[in-house]
């Protein structure tokens, strides 16, 4: 009886662990299309790694509900896109690889998520550049990005070297993450991994852009020489006319670390940076007094500005 009842596990371990695979799509196409993928079935949620990078230059595109992948790897490279549009709904509690350089196969590691609608909810590690040369960008114009516990990782996953973009553009999307970002280097308290973590904002035609809602910033957090955090924001039409908030932590921790440019500008608090045709001032205690922001400069200073004059305080 013993036998039997070991022989009917054993059989039952075999036929389970058959159900996850590798599975990649063939070509562009939508993912909720069984045709797409070369197993001939949309992924499963019950171990199925999905890799969008097979070919090069592919595009998967969500527009419908497509379900919750939690126990799912979904990674991205080789040129490929994953575009999440109006209409879907994608949900992950493990992890996403945007430019995987782990990804098996020849070709290059970068990679692409490209959200202008929908929902993606992110309840593990949203990981922007994975491993050594790993090279991925996310760009968010509409819809949101949510999560209650989901971790956000720019330029600084796995292993050192590799690099990632977040790029905001316009102020339809919401970005709301219930933990951490990560720029350039992936923990508070010592080395970590480190990369080059790029935070991008592009702005609306009226001078407004989505912020970024994450419990806590770490950006560069103990100055690595290796790591580099770049903050880009750029003006498209109108100049800001009131306090830009750019990232707001929800939780009381202060920001750690800083960026090592901001529009090319070293990124130490206080420092004047050029956006459009005007000049703003850079802060990473604004809001609540945690919050990375930048500020109007007070009028005098405005003014002394724009005759390139600098004022440098004395050491005492």
């Amino acid at each position: 009886m013993k036998l039997k009842l070991f022989t009917i596990l054993l059989l039952a371990g075999v036929l389970v662990s058959t159900t996850s695979a590798s599975i990649y799509p063939t070509g562009s196409g939508n993912w909720a299309e069984p045709t797409l993928w070369d197993k001939g079935y949309v992924p499963l949620d019950d171990g199925d790694e999905i890799k969008i990078g097979n070919g090069d230059g592919y595009t998967v595109t969500v527009n419908t509900d497509v379900g919750a992948y939690n126990l799912t790897k979904i990674d991205t490279a080789r040129d490929c896109t994953l575009l999440i549009t109006e209409g879907a709904s994608l949900q992950t509690g493990r992890e996403m690889h945007i430019g995987d350089a782990g990804m098996s196969g020849s070709g290059t590691d970068i990679g692409y998520l490209t959200q202008t609608g929908g929902t993606l909810t992110n309840e593990g590690k949203l990981q922007i550049g994975y491993k050594l040369g790993g090279d991925g960008t996310y760009t968010i114009s509409g819809g949101a990005l949510t999560g209650s516990g989901g971790r956000i990782y720019v330029g600084c996953s796995s292993a050192d070297g590799s690099i990632g973009t977040l790029k905001v553009v316009g102020s339809a999307a919401t970005i709301t993450q219930g933990n951490m970002m990560y720029i350039a280097n992936d923990s508070s308290s010592s080395s970590g991994n480190t990369g080059t973590g790029t935070i991008e904002f592009e702005l609306a035609a009226d001078g407004t852009v989505s912020p970024i809602h994450v419990t806590e910033t770490i950006v560069d957090s103990m100055n690595e020489e290796a790591a580099l955090a770049q903050l880009i924001v750029t003006a498209t039409g109108a100049d800001p006319v009131a306090p830009l908030l750019l990232i707001e932590n929800t939780s009381g921790e202060l920001v750690r670390g800083m960026f090592d440019t901001v529009n090319g500008v070293a990124g130490v608090e206080g420092a004047y940076v050029p956006v459009g045709s005007s000049v703003y001032q850079l802060t990473y205690t604004g809001g609540d007094g945690n919050d990375i922001m930048l500020l109007i400069p007070e009028p005098a200073t405005l003014a002394l500005l724009s005759l390139g004059v600098f004022i440098v305080r004395k050491k005492k």
